[in-house]
């Protein structure tokens, strides 16, 4: 709760990633953790497309700050439990 952390390294296999709470989590390595995140409150940022879980992403609160330019595949997108139709994504001012 309010704490700032970063994973540089890869996360890999079939578990998942739940990010709860105040702060800020920065996720700078190449990950293929297929079991997908969840984020409930506070700050998610992604140095890199290929930071992002390689399974679902799910959004139920907090931010995610996509700080790379270009774009990311993720393998589904929820808003509060709603899972979202496929395709580009951008930020309001995009």
């Amino acid at each position: 709760s309010g704490v700032n952390a970063l994973l540089s390294g890869p996360l890999t296999g079939s578990g998942s990633l739940t990010k709860f709470g105040a702060g800020t989590l920065t996720l700078s390595g190449s990950n293929n953790l297929t079991g997908g995140l969840t984020h409930w409150a506070g700050t998610i940022k992604a140095s890199s497309a290929s930071s992002l879980p390689a399974g679902p992403l799910a959004l139920n609160g907090g931010t995610l700050d996509l700080d790379f330019a270009g774009t990311a595949t993720v393998q589904s997108l929820g808003f509060d439990g709603a899972v979202q139709t496929g395709g580009v994504w951008g930020s309001l001012s995009s």
